[in-house]
């Protein structure tokens, strides 16, 4: 995700980037990815997480 960030020119100061190299929960990483496709802003990819109830569901099926 780091390397997408820096391709895409969003600048990740130390502290975004120990989160993001410190997050372990795999439903946020995906997230996190799919949002650093289309970000402007680093904010924008680490913006809070929303409830991934409905995430979890559609896969399970």
């Amino acid at each position: 995700m780091l390397r997408i960030l820096a391709a895409r020119g969003l600048s990740v100061d130390g502290k975004s980037r120990q989160r993001i190299l410190g997050c372990t929960d795999l439903d946020l990483l995906d997230l996190w990815l799919e949002r650093a496709l289309r970000a402007n802003h680093l904010s924008d990819v680490l913006i809070q997480k929303p409830s991934t109830t409905g995430r979890a569901s559609a896969r399970a099926r």
